[in-house]
């Protein structure tokens, strides 16, 4: 199921990038190390683009898929991850999407 997602990196008529739809759809049915491995993708993606919007979005997700998945070391990587995503959203100007991360890393 990967061939469709080689041949697109970047698309213009949606809010994801693939690999970060696929990296979402992965930790909806709890395909954990499918998740994981489109949401490294996605960021390597997103940073030799670069995608700025992106990559904040990248950081959350993947962190929400590590709190869901609660493996050892995933809250850790969590916290870290949302940091990220928080100086991003920050720095972008995106306050909705700051607070819904910062929200999340205060229960961690």
């Amino acid at each position: 199921m990967r061939e469709p997602l080689e041949n697109v990196k970047c698309s213009s008529h949606g809010a994801l990038m693939p690999e970060t739809a696929a990296g979402i759809a992965a930790a909806c049915g709890r395909y954990w190390d499918a998740a994981e491995a489109h949401f490294r993708i996605a960021l390597r993606y997103a940073r030799e683009f670069p995608h700025k919007l992106e990559e904040p979005q990248i950081r959350y997700w993947y962190a929400k898929m590590l709190i869901d998945r609660n493996a050892s070391g995933d809250r850790e990587k969590a916290r870290e991850l949302f940091s990220d995503a928080i100086t991003g959203y920050r720095s972008i100007g995106m306050p909705l999407h700051l607070e819904m991360a910062k929200d999340l890393a205060a229960d961690l």
